[in-house]
């Protein structure tokens, strides 16, 4: 008989000869089946979903919401220690969520005192800005609230979908073309990113669940502290970060602000290279004659995404600089001044 992921059967100390090896899946594995009480398919959708985050998000409190027993919690935290801690939450927490803690306890003891428990309405996890919310089935419209609840704090955030309700969810009149649970989630996923998210959707294996869309969104105003920002002056180029300092900056003549400004991409929605290059040489020609200019790009870290051509604008004020840039369509831009860090600042 075929070792099916997707069953809810408990796992047990007789399926210790499942996971042999010494992988790490297999000691959490083995670990929880000493609990005695964990549904096999919760095991193998919670570790899906966790390394998928995880390989996305390093640090950061970890918010567990509907969490079931709590098992996305605890492997935030063992996949990545640079998470302090991990809180895990549910209407009702099964009074088995301490058996599967403890018994990972025992073989992560560095987890002790670092995942709480809270019994309540989800909306009480008090989300900010560099946590991570993850939810893994949480059903029906449970799953718009995680989502809303994260972009309110521009949390980081992750939902697996299930439970799609035609009445509660909005399939936004795409269910004459998708299926509905499709139409749902692709409206979920559209939502996000006009909430000022970068969004990635993955699938985990089928054969665990068919509910497999895994939604992954970061605040773009993350994305743009990360971002490296590349100007070509006359003696080389200079590489500005978001809190940074620029002293090559300071030295140089034209105004004691700058601004490094962008036409391309507006709203953070791509578009053809024709059209972003015609943007950038209106803002040249707007700027040209006023302040001291120097070409550039901002390169992020994701390679699908390529780099934006920019303008350094040397002299700028900061007002006019943000007002120039939402003319422009830009989310974010970086801002700096003599003796000052470099500043990611949001134009909206």
């Amino acid at each position: 008989m075929t070792f099916d992921p997707s069953s809810r059967s408990l796992l047990t100390l007789r399926d210790l000869p499942r996971f042999p090896g010494e992988t790490l899946f297999c000691r959490i594995a083995r670990a929880v089946c000493a609990a005695d009480c964990l549904p096999r398919k919760e095991l193998f959708e919670s570790w899906e979903v966790a390394r998928r985050v995880r390989r996305r998000f390093r640090g950061g409190r970890v918010f567990d919401l509907a969490c079931g027993h709590g098992l996305i919690a605890h492997l935030m935290l063992i996949l990545d220690n640079s998470s302090k801690t991990a809180v895990a939450i549910d209407a009702r927490l099964p009074e088995s969520a301490a058996k599967v803690s403890a018994a990972l306890l025992a073989h992560w003891p560095r987890l002790a005192g670092r995942v709480e428990f809270l019994q309540g309405p989800i909306a009480n996890a008090g989300l900010r800005r560099g946590d991570i919310a993850v939810s893994a089935h949480a059903c029906g419209a449970l799953t718009d609230e995680v989502l809303a609840l994260a972009a309110a704090a521009q949390a980081r955030v992750a939902v697996l979908p299930c439970c799609h309700d035609g009445d509660a969810n909005d399939a936004g009149g795409l269910d004459g073309w998708l299926d509905q649970a499709l139409a749902i989630d692709a409206v979920r996923a559209i939502a996000l990113r006009g909430r000022g998210y970068q969004i990635h959707t993955q699938l985990i294996p089928e054969a665990i669940t068919p509910k497999n869309r895994l939604l992954i969104g970061q605040p773009l105003i993350e994305v743009y502290e990360c971002t490296r920002y590349e100007a070509h002056l006359p003696q080389g180029k200079v590489v500005l970060r978001h809190g940074e300092p620029a002293p090559v900056l300071d030295a140089e003549p034209g105004g004691p602000s700058w601004a490094f400004i962008t036409a391309w991409n507006p709203g953070s929605r791509r578009l053809s290279r024709p059209e972003n290059e015609q943007r950038q040489k209106a803002l040249v020609k707007q700027l040209s004659g006023r302040y001291r200019l120097f070409p550039g790009a901002g390169i992020g870290d994701d390679e699908k995404w390529p780099p934006e051509l920019s303008l350094l604008v040397l002299g700028i004020p900061r007002e006019e600089a943000l007002a120039l840039a939402r003319a422009w369509g830009q989310f974010a831009i970086l801002l700096g001044a003599r003796g000052q860090v470099a500043e990611v600042t949001m134009c909206q």
